[in-house]
């Protein structure tokens, strides 16, 4: 038996069954209305396709004109290549990229005024079995309105929940050791997956309270420990829960037997997890079972299969079949193959998200306290837990109202691009929705939390220096690491404080992974950053540069210096204590210090406090201090340069990078009100503090562009954003102006900030003054004037609570687990 036999035997072994052929009559029940929609698309032909059927809709006959295009362009791609013979390495840039452009684009418009369809596809996705799921898509297919903006207006964007790895080397764990070891493990040429989002971090870092009720011996266990959600062996951002895979060869040599060969194992994992998923959460699903979708090519002869989970007798089956065939050369097969991937988008999205969102939260929340049944197929149980989303709509009730409007959203946060989108993001949203050319509004409680980290260690120093490919970027890469760690206080942390750290500032929990390493050596160059955003947003970024010391001896050898720079020499340890003291102290930030602080573009970098001791058992203590200001200039390099540098190399389109020595992560957040605080003017050495400070404007230098306006709002008893006319009148009594601006060299610029604007005679004032006037004429009668009828209880929903106890904040920080920090009075 040579090798390739032994690898046939060892996938029949494993269950792997590649069926030969396969008739309507016997698709497997669980899944016979998704096989059908897909073996209709055979029937379609340019004439069931005419794009002049006076009862099709004229958005519809727009996306029919769109995909028919793209078919024909990709029919000339085709007949190039079968004349041109290429590798197969040409075939899939050629192609691939052209098939599976669906899950790189947004389907709304990103515009907040529009939000509505770019795009819809012809055949709509179908559940197996009806449910929760299935009602919730009823209703958001009804309010799927065609976006109605002009070409100019529409902006182009990129999708940010799918993902995709190509050439990566799969995991495989399986329980029949020798039947695994007679298949040789490969590399799939692209798996599709989602990408590494909060709605699924946050719900895999929950505890799995079905596994702890299910094996009462066993301890308590997160979900990402008990479930398995990737087949890909990263070091970084996982690929979660992939749906498709897709392998090609080249026209000559190797056939489809070769093709199924290669993916087999990787499919049989990537069923395999969403068998597991639904076995612990013992939940029907929507869409049938676990299926997986898998494409094979030779140039243009392209098939697509459909993997699924067939129940026999003597165990289960993981079976293999084809639906569709087709060759690229000819337009009506290319049609139909751009309507399949279209299909399983609108299934990835609309079905199979929402279905592993829904059994992660199963999990999350354990078996009914009154019932010892083990299997419950009723997902309507999950609305009686009051601390997570729910697909289901409980009764109306005044102690539920807050509850219910977080389940309402459910629909509505699944139908974007993104995932589950945070209270604070969507209240930015609605605000935008005023915007004008002139000035936009802004609640100055909102906040986003970054932590951004370069973590260099022996294992994945060369995949940093990989990002760069000319020796001279190399050195520069280098000498700039060195010189930001040389710079300023530079302190001796472990992983285990990163994680805290992350922790912390984002609610971002990092898994133990099989790299973590306890070594307490590790240099570190920590600093914070508060900034305005070119959209107005307010951000507090924590960067953090981190070398082991195998890492710092590698990054020498690409310099002249040969000794560590003397801050190595003297570094203390940062301990958890400090990370929780610095971190206590940003949380305990006002909202007028924290706007004061970003309009400055303050720049802080750690410094050790003097304790008048030195004692050899006393533990060091430290503190963010404000960086000297400086003007824009050259030949130094600060330690947030290196990190957006590194970031914005390994960034593709909008997706966050993967690579294993970053560690990117985010939340938003509410400020919590303090009538007792100073303002915000307060902090600004030239200012005339004012004692009742409800607004702050601010002009931002666009870079050669006209200045735009923005009016900050400082959270008062009633909702601001239903009184933004009020508020716009009222600015025009504010005779201070605040002017911020994007270039780097004006961080801590406190003395250029405050400006008396009214009454001056400078050019760029009169300039502010005239663009406000013109805001104002042209929004004051298009801005709500006053607060509308709320019930007493859902306005103290919304409302941040004010004189809070600023020092509870590390508390409340530590023991919510959620990307929504609610403050309990």
């Amino acid at each position: 038996m040579n090798a390739r036999q032994r690898e046939r035997q060892g996938l029949r072994e494993l269950g792997v069954v590649f069926v030969k052929a396969i008739l309507p009559e016997n698709f497997p029940t669980h899944l016979l209305k998704t096989f059908q929609k897909i073996r209709s698309f055979r029937t379609i032909d340019l004439a069931t396709f005419h794009l002049s059927d006076p009862s099709v809709l004229p958005e519809r006959v727009l996306w029919r004109s769109e995909i028919t295009n793209r078919a024909k362009k990709i029919v000339k791609i085709a007949e190039v290549l079968i004349e041109d013979a290429p590798a197969e390495m040409g075939v899939r840039f050629d192609l691939e990229q052209k098939v599976l452009s669906r899950f790189k684009k947004i389907i709304e418009c990103p515009s907040t005024a529009c939000n509505r369809r770019l795009w819809r596809s012809e055949v709509e996705v179908e559940v197996e079995f009806p449910g929760p799921i299935a009602e919730s898509l009823i209703t958001r297919r009804q309010g799927r309105t065609p976006c109605q903006c002009s070409p100019g207006e529409k902006k182009s964007d990129f999708n940010k929940i799918f993902s995709s790895r190509a050439d990566e080397m799969t995991s495989f764990d399986s329980d029949k050791n020798d039947s695994e070891k007679s298949i040789k493990r490969r590399r799939p040429d692209r798996i599709l997956g989602f990408q590494e989002t909060g709605s699924f971090s946050s719900r895999l870092m929950k505890y799995n309270l079905m596994a702890g009720r299910l094996e009462k011996e066993a301890g308590l266990e997160t979900i990402w420990e008990t479930v398995q959600s990737t087949v890909l062996n990263h070091k970084g951002n996982s690929l979660f829960f992939p749906f498709l895979i897709i392998e090609a060869k080249s026209r000559v040599g190797q056939s489809f037997d070769d093709c199924n060969i290669q993916t087999a194992l990787p499919i049989l994992k990537m069923l395999k997890i969403q068998e597991g998923l639904q076995r612990e959460s013992q939940m029907t699903l929507e869409y049938g079972g676990p299926l997986v979708w898998y494409i094979a090519y030779r140039a243009e002869d392209w098939r697509l299969s459909a993997c699924y989970i067939s129940e026999k007798p003597d165990g289960p089956l993981y079976e293999i079949v084809t639906l569709w065939t087709g060759l690229l050369n000819d337009l009506e097969s290319t049609l139909q193959l751009l309507l399949i991937i279209d299909y399983i988008f609108d299934w990835a999205r609309d079905i199979y998200r929402p279905s592993l969102i829904s059994q992660l939260e199963r999990l999350a929340i354990g078996p009914s306290e009154d019932n010892d049944r083990t299997c419950d197929d009723d997902i309507s149980r999950i609305e009686r837990d009051s601390d997570i989303l729910s697909l289901a709509y409980p009764k109306q009730t005044l102690a539920s109202i807050k509850k219910s409007s977080v389940i309402k959203d459910w629909g509505a946060a699944v139908e974007h691009d993104t995932e589950i989108v945070p209270d604070e993001e969507r209240d930015l949203k609605k605000w935008a929705t005023h915007d004008s050319n002139f000035g936009v509004f802004r609640p100055a409680c909102t906040v986003q939390n970054l932590f951004r980290c370069v973590f260099v260690t022996k294992a994945n120093i060369d995949a940093l220096f990989s990002t760069v490919t000319k020796q001279s970027a190399k050195n520069t890469l280098a000498k700039n690491a060195l010189y930001a760690l040389d710079r300023y206080t530079t302190v001796l942390v472990s992983e285990d404080i990163l994680d805290t750290l992350e922790e912390l500032w984002t609610n971002r929990a990092r898994p133990k992974t099989p790299q973590h390493t306890v070594e307490t050596r590790l240099f570190a160059s920590i600093v914070y950053h508060t900034v305005v955003t070119n959209y107005w947003a307010l951000q507090r970024i924590i960067y953090c540069l981190v070398l082991d010391e195998e890492a710092l001896n590698y990054v020498k050898s690409f310099t002249a210096r040969k000794s560590p720079p003397m801050p190595f020499k003297t570094a203390k340890m940062f301990r958890k204590s400090n990370a929780e003291a610095l971190i206590g102290s940003l949380q305990n930030q006002s909202i007028q210090q924290n706007l004061a602080s970003a309009l400055a573009s303050t720049r802080q970098v750690l410094h050790e406090i003097s304790t008048g001791t030195s004692l050899p058992n006393s533990y060091a203590t430290f503190e963010f201090v404000d960086i000297h200001y400086c003007q824009a200039g050259w030949g130094h390099i600060e330690t947030y340069e290196v990190i957006d540098k590194v970031y914005r190399r390994c960034e593709k389109n909008s997706e966050e990078p993967t690579e294993p020595f970053l560690r990117i992560s985010h939340q938003w957040n509410s400020l919590i009100s303090d009538a007792t605080s100073p303002t915000v003017a307060s902090y600004f050495p030239n200012s005339v503090p004012s004692t009742n400070e409800q607004y702050v404007l601010v002009a931002q230098d666009m870079h050669g562009e006209r200045q735009r306006l923005c009016i900050y709002v400082i959270p008062g008893p009633t909702e601001a954003i239903e009184r933004l006319g009020k508020t716009l009148h009222n600015a025009a009594e504010i005779d201070v102006l605040y002017k911020y601006s994007l270039r780097s060299g004006s961080s801590n610029n406190w003395k250029e900030v405050y400006k008396k604007w009214w009454t001056t005679d400078s050019e760029s004032c009169q300039q502010e003054i005239k663009q406000f006037r013109q805001w104002r004429h042209e929004v004051q009668d298009k801005l709500p004037q006053s607060l509308s009828a709320i019930t007493e209880a859902e306005s103290s929903l919304k409302r941040p609570c004010e004189n809070g106890e600023s020092g509870d904040a590390l508390t409340i920080q530590k023991r919510v687990k959620s990307s929504i920090i609610i403050i309990d009075d």
